[in-house]
This record gives structure tokens, sequence and C-alpha cells, in this order.
């Protein structure tokens, strides 16, 4: 009876889990998953194993983990001819695509995941330096969650990217503030606070807009 008990105490834990698994946001931690349909069909990627729980929670049957190379060989070898165009960020670079498929398609040959840019980013100070196209302005992002939702940018180094910081700003008085390591400071405009971060490298708060 003890066993029985057990057993259905532990069935309940892991039930709880699964429903757990399908609800709230997934981190962003790139520890790819590699899934094939029911009946060794077509090959889907995901971004972590959460991600995979998540995609799992509305399929049945679900789908099943397999190895890169199993999957791969399962990637599709065509797209329709439709012009949808869409883009990804991989490793800090966007990529245009005709349609979904193709990124898709993309993603299945080369295993590389498009950065995500939906949801909340963490308040993780891991400072991220970015250059317009072209080589324009310096940009400065609190953690490469951030800059994944700029789009369009490209990672440079901190010291090239500040031989770029701007070397005054208009005079406008629109007065702003910004949370760094918790201590308030005050710009006259937003010009002023970019360059702040330019020049120091030090990124405001989570909580504020970048």
């Amino acid at each position: 009876m003890k066993s029985f008990l057990s057993v259905c105490v532990l069935l309940a834990l892991a039930l709880s889990q699964v429903k757990a698994n399908c609800s709230g946001d997934c981190p962003d931690t790139e520890e790819v998953v590699w899934a094939l349909s029911p009946g060794g069909g077509g090959c889907s990627v995901f971004r972590n194993k959460c991600y995979f729980d998540k995609a799992n929670c509305t399929r049945k049957p679900p789908l099943t983990i397999t190895t890169k190379e199993e999957c791969q060989k399962k990637c599709a070898d065509i797209c329709p001819a439709i012009y949808q165009p869409t883009f990804g960020i991989y490793k800090g670079q966007t990529r245009n695509f005709g349609n979904e498929c193709e990124k898709i398609v993309y993603t299945c040959r080369t295993g590389e995941i498009s950065a995500n840019c939906s949801g909340n980013c963490p308040d993780t100070e891991q400072v991220v330096w970015a250059l317009s196209p072209g080589g324009g302005g310096c940009s400065v992002f609190r953690n490469k969650c951030y800059f994944a939702k700029a789009n369009s940018l490209t990672i440079t180094t901190k010291e090239k990217c500040q031989s770029l910081c701007p070397e005054i700003c208009p005079l406008l008085y629109r007065p702003t503030t910004g949370n760094y390591r918790g201590q308030i400071r005050e710009f006259s405009n937003d010009c002023e606070k970019n360059v702040h971060s330019c020049r120091t490298g030090e990124s405001k708060c989570a909580s504020e807009s970048l």
C-alpha cells in the first residue's frame, strides 16, 4: 500500500512539473534541442528544453528528442514560392528570408537559433557594445537580450565603440534620469544620457526602457 502511495505521489509531482513547463517564460539560454515529429517526420529545433516542453504541451502525439545528425536528415529541401519576408538575428548578425519556411530551414541546416526578441530581458549586467550599420554610432546594451531586441546592429569592442561616442549634444532641455548601479543620475536630455553610457559603459537598470 505504501509503495502504491509513493508511486502516486511521484506521478503527481511529475505531472505538476509538466504542467509548470507549459506556462510562463522560458530562459534565453541556448542549449539547442533537436526533435522529430511522430513517425520520424520533420525536424524541429528549439532554443532549449523549456521551449521543447512548451511545444509538446499542445502536441498529440508529442515530439521526440533526437540527435542533430538524425534530425538534419529530415530538414526540408524546398519551401513554397511565397514572398512573406521575415528576418532573424544570429550571433549578432541579421539575416533576411523570403518567408518563415526559409528561416526554419536555415535553423535546421545550421543549428543556429534566432535571438529571442519577445518577452522580458533579465536584469543581468553583461554590457554589449554595438555599432550602427556602416560603422556608425555606438550603442550600449545592458546584456545580449536587449541587444537582440534592437536589431540591425553589429557587436564590436568597447574601444572601437567608444571612439564613436558623440562629442556634443543638442542644446535641448528635456530633463531625464537614469538608475546606474543604484545611483540616480540626472541629464538635460536623452542624448546626454546615452553619451554617459557610451563613455562609461554603465547601463541603465532593466526597469527602465532602453
